[in-house]
């Protein structure tokens, strides 16, 4: 992969990190991309490409994300144009050689003005010891000078390079506060890294957990329908032999229960048959009414025509 641009050496071999981008599916933009790239020659568009330096850091959309390890590529913003046409050759080598003569030609400037200095400033020094006043240090009226107080002026410029820092040293301390915080950069993504791995185990997780849940719960449905034919087929088959009184009672294992003339009926005639088969079904849990209640309705007298279709309940008993 190279760059369509005429004399850019970019290609997808290089070391430095470089992106390329497909020129555009717009006639007009693509025409506009053309031109820029200044070929002689036609070429296709469809297969050609532009590489990032051509474009403006404002024409990157997540230029951010990307140089912070949150995006996996850059990508640019919907209808921009190149305009970047010569793109400087990095050489850090001769970046470095340029950078070192500035800097020594700046340490020369400033040598040569300081000399230029005390040079003139000899002279002055000369013409004003000329014009001092002799002092006759015999003469007692004359006070002397008490030279134990006396300040010592600098009479070099010691003080004046201890303060003062060369563009060099400016630059040094630039490239270390840069180290630093390309140093911080690499930690933080780092810690990125860190992060999205860990979501991604969770995420997985999660996955594994709902795929876990819906076997579970499939496995469960089945079983509910499953019940449920086997508990119809059952009921299907108790109808034959119960009554519904008697279905409720398995069902719902009511304590209280209004017993049909016909199931009162049937249990006289198994008690009247024989009490000892009575208690030994009703003991088994058979769906039969208590053995008092049936005594009771025994000592009773057979109910009027026009309770045939009524139940006989608890009250019959008082």
């Amino acid at each position: 992969m190279k760059c369509a641009v005429s004399n850019c050496t970019s290609h997808n071999g290089q070391k430095e990190s470089c992106s390329f981008f497909n020129f555009p599916v717009n006639e007009e933009l693509s025409k506009k991309w053309a031109i820029f790239c200044r070929r002689k020659k036609v070429f296709n568009a469809r297969t050609s490409y532009i590489c990032m330096k051509h474009f403006k850091k404002e024409d990157i959309e997540n230029g951010v994300e990307y140089e912070m390890g949150f995006a996996k590529k850059r990508i640019l913003k919907r209808g921009v144009v190149p305009t970047i046409f010569k793109v400087e050759v990095s050489n850090p080598e001769r970046k470095e050689r340029s950078v070192q003569r500035e800097n020594r030609r700046i340490v020369n400037e400033l040598l040569k003005q300081n000399d230029a200095e005390h040079k003139s400033a000899v002279p002055v020094e000369e013409a004003n010891m000329e014009t001092l006043e002799t002092v006759d240090l015999t003469n007692s009226d004359v006070p002397l000078l008490d030279m134990s107080n006396a300040i010592e002026t600098p009479t070099s410029l010691e003080p004046f390079f201890e303060t003062y820092k060369t563009p060099f040293e400016e630059i040094e301390d630039l490239e270390t506060k840069l180290e630093k915080q390309q140093q911080e950069i690499e930690e933080l993504r780092k810690v990125n890294k860190k992060q999205q791995r860990e979501i991604l185990i969770a995420k997985q997780e999660l996955e594994f957990i709902k795929r876990k849940h819906s076997y579970e719960l499939k496995l469960l449905e089945k079983q509910v329908t499953t019940a449920q034919t086997e508990k119809t087929s059952i009921e299907a088959k108790l109808v034959n032999i119960f009554s519904k009184k008697q279905l409720d009672v398995l069902k719902s294992e009511m304590n209280r229960t209004h017993w049909s003339i016909s199931d009162v009926e049937q249990a006289k005639f198994i008690y009247t048959k024989s009490n000892k088969i009575y208690n030994y079904l009703y003991n088994r849990g058979f769906p039969l009414p208590a053995v008092r209640k049936v005594k009771a309705w025994l000592n009773m007298k057979a109910p009027a025509a026009h309770l045939k279709d009524h139940c006989y309940t608890s009250e019959l008993l008082q």
